[in-house]
Order: C-alpha cells, then sequence, then structure tokens
C-alpha cells in the first residue's frame, strides 16, 4: 500500500490471494508473477502505472479496480471466473484473452462500473466460449472499440450487443 519504491516482489508459492489494495499505488511495480494466484481482491494493483506485465495462469476471480488504471498491455486469464466493476479501466490494453470457464464479466449501463472502461486501445477481446454464452452486451463492458472473437468462429463487431442465443 503506497509502496512508491518497490520494483520487483517475489511471492511465495502457497499464496492464492492478493488482499484488497495489497499493491495500492506501488507506482514502480513493473511486473509480477501471479502463479497461484486464485484471487485478486479490490483495488489491488490499483494505480500502478509502471506494471506492464503480469503472469496469471491460475486466476479464477479479478476485483473491483484490481487493475485500474496500469499498463499492462497483453494479458491471458485462462482460467478466470469472475470479472469485477471497472477491474481494468483506464489501463493500456490492446489484446486480452479469457479462458472458457468465464461466468461473469460485470454488466453495467453506468459507464463508470464497466470493466474495460476507457481502454481506448483494447481491440481485442478474444474468449474460449461459443458466441451467446455470455448474457452481456459488449458496450456494456465499456469494450467499445473492440471486436470479441469467440471459440465457434463468430466474431462481435465493436459496438454489438452480445445476447443469449436460447
Amino acid at each position: 500500500y503506497y509502496c512508491r519504491g518497490l520494483k520487483t516482489v517475489t511471492l511465495p508459492t502457497t499464496l492464492t490471494q492478493i488482499p484488497t489494495y495489497c499493491f495500492y499505488y506501488c507506482t514502480s511495480l513493473n511486473s509480477i508473477n501471479l502463479d497461484n494466484v486464485k484471487t485478486i481482491g479490490r483495488s489491488a494493483f490499483y494505480s500502478n502505472n509502471n506494471l506492464v506485465s503480469i503472469y496469471t495462469p491460475n486466476l479464477e476471480s479479478v476485483g473491483e479496480t484490481a487493475f485500474y488504471s496500469c499498463k499492462i498491455k497483453t494479458l491471458d486469464l485462462p482460467k478466470v471466473k469472475t470479472i469485477g466493476v471497472s477491474a481494468f479501466a483506464y489501463t493500456s490494453l490492446e489484446t486480452i484473452s479469457i479462458g472458457n470457464q468465464i461466468e461473469s464479466i460485470y454488466d453495467s449501463t453506468t459507464a463508470s462500473q464497466r470493466p474495460f472502461r476507457n481502454c481506448t486501445n483494447l481491440t481485442v477481446i478474444n474468449i474460449d466460449k461459443p458466441f451467446g454464452s455470455l448474457e452481456v452486451p459488449s458496450h456494456h463492458w465499456g469494450a467499445e472499440n473492440s471486436t470479441i472473437y469467440w471459440n465457434d468462429g463468430v466474431q462481435t463487431p465493436p459496438n454489438e450487443s452480445v445476447s443469449v442465443i436460447s
């Protein structure tokens, strides 16, 4: 919390959760290995302006504003189940890949709560699920500039709704 001089950190292999506000405003931290972490709490990496690289092979839950204003450009979330309110808002994300275990990407008609709000460089969202398996319009995710690529070959162009196919 406010560790502005912290550049690197080594986490114990037994750590499975990053608590709320843990690395909040640790503005010098530029990469972190979250190998065994399953849950990232609210604002855990909030405003880490130099955080450009994270490794998250086992991450299941991304809390509210967890990576708000980080400089991450590419992210692979193979086991994520939930993505919370403004989880990646104001990041430098260009591409994100979401595995087939995804159950919920926070849906909001309120712009300030959208998970990918103001991610103006985000153009590709890969979701390893078939089209219609998530009940959320992509513009409610704040991903207005993004094309969503589904594992069944369907593409959802920017600003088009994603709806459930019965």
